[in-house]
């Protein structure tokens, strides 16, 4: 199967979308979530916007953040 960039970035978008959709449905700002995680908000806010590469470590953070599971995470 060839790598097409066109659909990385879309599933980069679709889990931007989705974190941000999870964080605001619990009232947390971007700010504020990103305190919980010990993560910086530039970071998250890259996340959120489709244009940051997280580690699974980060994804996993994100998700225990959120009380959901890495998989529940996914699911867009």
């Amino acid at each position: 199967m060839a790598y097409d960039p066109a659909t990385y970035i879309d599933f980069k978008r679709d889990l931007g979308i989705r974190i941000a959709q999870l964080r605001s449905e619990r009232g947390m700002s971007q700010r504020k979530f990103a305190l919980v995680l010990e993560l910086d908000r530039v970071t998250l806010n890259r996340i959120e916007a489709g244009k940051g590469n997280p580690t699974i470590d980060t994804l996993a953070r994100i998700a225990q953040g959120l009380d959901v599971s890495l998989e529940e995470l996914l699911k867009f």
